[in-house]
């Protein structure tokens, strides 16, 4: 049987342990709920600040409304020209090019003598006030000599371009001032170094920048027109007027060229395989040395002597220049008919 007195003493423990811990609850509870009332306070504030700001922002966009950008168009033009008269629709075309006020950026003039008709072409390159290209281009298409035309203006718009080439400068440019504004707050050499090297690219990319917006206003100021001025000699023909005789009269002209021609390709062959014929009269020469270089070594041989018989023709005169003989004759014999008995 457990004894009343410890019965007692475990039952106002028990209780002391709730007091106290009530007690720990009501002291504790005050400050944690000043904590979360005072950070929420602080959001509410922040929000309250943002929502307050861009209200105002937005207020004064529509007070003073941002300007658009006007528009980056660019023109470009090509004219092909051909011709009869060369020389003077060329004149004509440098006069027109001057009172225009262009800017020559290449002139070239080449020929082409492939075919019976040998042809020149200029190329000209050119930069004209923009609101002037248009009336350059029919000036251009009405020169007197000239027989066929054909003439192409393009527009390019590069508004977006430039305007976020605008945007993105902005924007590094901001990033370039922090970076210097922390520069002068900080010391530590790590953060300075990795600071300057950001600091540069941005400088880089900004002119890059810079320059592609120079590049449109250059080319919206002023535009491209490329011209191509082609003599054809072969309109002269189109009437009819020449016919056949014409052409074998220029088939007779061009005999002496052709001839010239075909000896001065001759020539440049013979000229080309030159190398070839030399190494192969020297293969030649060497293998012709050295044949007769073993004939002579090779010895000589006696001619054999002749075992044959004398030739009948001599051998009946030798017998016949014999003295006769005084031998009887053998009864067996042959006998001479004109012998007598």
């Amino acid at each position: 049987m457990i004894p009343r007195n410890k019965v007692l003493n475990v039952v106002f423990a028990f209780l002391l342990a709730i007091l106290v811990a009530g007690c720990s609850d009501a002291a504790s509870s005050p400050s944690l709920r000043a904590s979360e009332s005072s950070d929420s306070s602080i959001t509410e504030a922040y929000e309250d600040g943002a929502t307050t700001g861009t209200a105002e922002s937005n207020d004064a966009n529509k007070e003073a409304p941002k300007l658009a950008a006007p528009e980056k168009m660019v023109y470009t033009a090509d004219v092909s020209l051909s011709t009869r008269e060369f020389d003077e629709a060329s004149k004509e075309l440098d006069a027109k090019l001057e009172a225009a006020g262009a800017i020559i950026f290449g002139d070239s003039t080449q020929q082409t003598d492939w075919s019976d008709h040998p042809q020149r072409t200029r190329q000209l390159t050119i930069r004209v006030a923009s609101e002037g290209l248009k009336d350059l281009v029919k000036s251009v298409s009405e020169i007197s000599s000239v027989t066929v035309k054909s003439s192409n203006v393009h527009a390019s718009d590069r508004t977006k371009e430039y305007n976020d080439s605008e945007s993105r400068i902005q924007l590094l440019k901001q990033e370039y001032d922090f970076y210097e504004q922390t520069l002068k707050e900080t010391t530590d050499p790590d953060t300075r170094l990795k600071y300057t090297d950001r600091m540069f690219e941005l400088l880089d990319e900004i002119k890059g920048l810079e320059n592609t917006k120079s590049e449109i206003d250059k080319d919206v100021a002023y535009s491209v027109m490329d011209i191509t001025l082609s003599e054809d000699t072969a309109l002269s023909d189109q009437d009819g007027s020449a016919g056949l005789w014409q052409e074998i009269q220029d088939a007779f002209v061009m005999i002496p060229a052709n001839i010239a021609a075909a000896f001065g390709y001759l020539l440049l062959f013979f000229i080309r395989i030159l190398p070839l014929l030399v190494f192969a009269g020297i293969i030649a020469g060497i293998v012709i040395a050295i044949v007769r270089h073993r004939k002579a070594r090779r010895p000589k041989q006696d001619k054999p002597v002749s075992s044959e018989p004398a030739d009948d023709t001599s051998a009946n005169e030798i017998s016949n220049s014999a003295p006769p003989s005084d031998k009887p004759k053998t009864p067996g014999g042959p006998r001479n008919p004109l012998d007598r008995d």
